[in-house]
């Protein structure tokens, strides 16, 4: 096994497989233990004490001031066992690269294949350089740190795995005027599906399906779970009062006004978290025939829907956002169909470069649509 050692990061080679990792530093690995640990110490002390006053006398008012106790009491110890974790790492094998930015939360670990990554290069933003990853898929970026020559270094390291890679000037060192940068080429004949996408095929019934299920983030669900209960459990605490005030006759209006914001972002905040929660149940479906495409969006098999009606010739076209201001990048592109029935009526969005590719490729083959991929000039007929 080869170690290289570079400031702030450490470098392991073995059997082919390289792993990166960035280095915690020991000052704030200290401070976040003695912090977390003291402060955990009297979030403790306090949520015991409420428990035990639940248990004593029940309160509807009471629980709902003690789901925030309880909630932050989770996030404390979720940090404290995450101050004990390794750096952000990256891994590199023959055929993919893997990096993961926080490593307790596996969902958060992203595996990029090597003959999707386009560029890499190094950015300065918000006061730190990045070292970012551009793919056909969502750009990734894979480390933060205030030390450019190390990410430098780390960059040289990924040409040599990666022989296609080529990268780009850095941020600071060469002005790129936008307007003068070309759009992305397009291959012509994208036949793998991209394995980031959700997006598949189906055939049934002799048509064909293009369907693209919900998934379920368990950090995404956890957090905003998180933040729900706690917003709403001290809002709501206040809402219990302010009614049983009105109740007993003694209201007081200008702290139900003053309220009123405060439940609205909780309702925002619920439905956001509903919906992350309710993701696995969604379903997005094209299906294609001779005589016409259907659409339908719907949630535990109940939405909305669509059909258009296919006359003569079908345009496919791989565009993007044309309110950019800058080259389309990540999940900018979309795929819009033309007809002499539904021209600009129809299209499948958002999409990354290499998904609009590969489903438009299928299309090609199974419904002979005709696939224009001149991205700039196309025009309907």
């Amino acid at each position: 096994m080869n170690e290289i050692k570079i400031k702030g990061f450490t470098i392991h080679d073995e059997n082919g497989v390289t792993t990166v990792r960035q280095k915690v530093g020991l000052f704030l690995r200290i401070f976040l233990l003695a912090f977390i640990s003291v402060w955990m110490t009297g979030w403790t002390v306090g949520c015991v004490a409420l428990t035990v006053g639940l248990v004593n006398q029940f309160a509807f008012f009471s629980l709902l001031f003690a789901i925030p106790f309880y909630v932050g009491w989770l996030a404390g110890a979720t940090a404290l066992v995450a101050s004990f974790s390794p750096g952000a790492s990256v891994t590199l094998n023959r055929t993919e690269l893997e990096f993961r930015n926080i490593p307790l939360l596996k969902s958060m670990n992203r595996r990029i294949a090597f003959k999707e990554i386009s560029q890499v290069l190094v950015e300065f933003e918000d006061n730190s350089y990045d070292l970012i990853v551009k793919s056909s898929g969502n750009d990734a970026t894979l480390f933060q740190s205030h030390r450019k020559e190390s990410l430098e270094s780390i960059r040289e390291i990924l040409q040599q795995k990666i022989p296609t890679l080529h990268t780009l000037p850095d941020a600071d060192e060469s002005r790129v005027d936008e307007s003068k940068v070309d759009r992305p080429k397009i291959a012509k004949h994208r036949t793998t599906r991209p394995e980031e996408t959700t997006w598949q095929f189906e055939n049934k019934f002799g048509q064909t399906r293009l369907v693209n299920p919900g998934s379920f983030a368990p950090a995404a669900a956890l957090v905003t779970m998180g933040i729900c209960l706690f917003w709403n459990g001290i809002v709501g605490s206040f809402v219990v009062q302010t009614v049983a005030e009105v109740f007993a006759g003694n209201p007081e209006w200008g702290k139900a006004l003053f309220l009123i914001p405060f439940i609205l972002i909780g309702l925002v905040f619920l439905v956001v978290t509903l919906a992350i929660w309710c993701d696995p149940f969604r379903l997005i479906e094209y299906t294609f025939s001779h005589r016409e495409i259907k659409w339908r969006h719907a949630y535990f098999g109940i939405g909305i829907s669509k059909t258009l009606a296919m006359v003569g010739e079908v345009n496919v076209l791989i565009t993007f956002d044309s309110s950019l201001d800058e080259p389309a990048q990540g999940d900018d592109y979309e795929l819009m169909f033309f007809s002499k029935t539904f021209p600009r009526e129809l299209k499948i969005s958002p999409l990354t470069l290499a998904e609009a590719e590969w489903i438009a490729t299928e299309l090609e083959e199974r419904q002979r649509f005709k696939v224009d991929r001149n991205i700039e000039d196309w025009q309907p007929d």
